[in-house]
């Protein structure tokens, strides 16, 4: 709960209208041992639809931080992983909001986001 809370004003923070984007990247990439502390701790018991959710929608924030500067980070390469298996999930769960379908689609596009930064990475 307190990890939960701490990441929310984090966010709420790097958020701001008046950061542009770019600075809002660099500063969620600073940060981004705290959102992998968070991913850790939430994600090591069972989990609420809210938290997987969360944990997705933090986990997407985080890769366009990585995407931005250096994207075949090992770093990086965790993040989409863990996107990848939260979308899955969400597919064989069918709690994705939009239907089945949308799920589907989440899991290709994290898989495809993985396979191009494999290839930045390795060649």
């Amino acid at each position: 709960l307190a990890f939960r809370s701490l990441i929310t004003k984090l966010e709420e923070r790097i958020t701001d209208k008046r950061l542009d984007g770019q600075t809002q990247r660099f500063l969620r990439l600073g940060c981004s041992s705290l959102y992998v502390n968070y991913f850790n701790k939430a994600l090591s018991s069972p989990i609420t639809e809210e938290v997987e959710r969360d944990a997705l929608t933090l986990a997407a924030s985080l890769h366009l931080s990585f995407a931005s500067t250096d994207h075949g980070s090992t770093e990086h390469l965790s993040i989409l992983h863990l996107c990848y298996d939260l979308s899955q999930q969400q597919q064989r769960q069918g709690n994705d909001q939009s239907g089945q379908n949308g799920s589907v689609s989440k899991s290709k596009f994290w898989a495809d986001q993985l396979r191009r930064a494999h290839e930045r990475r390795y060649g």
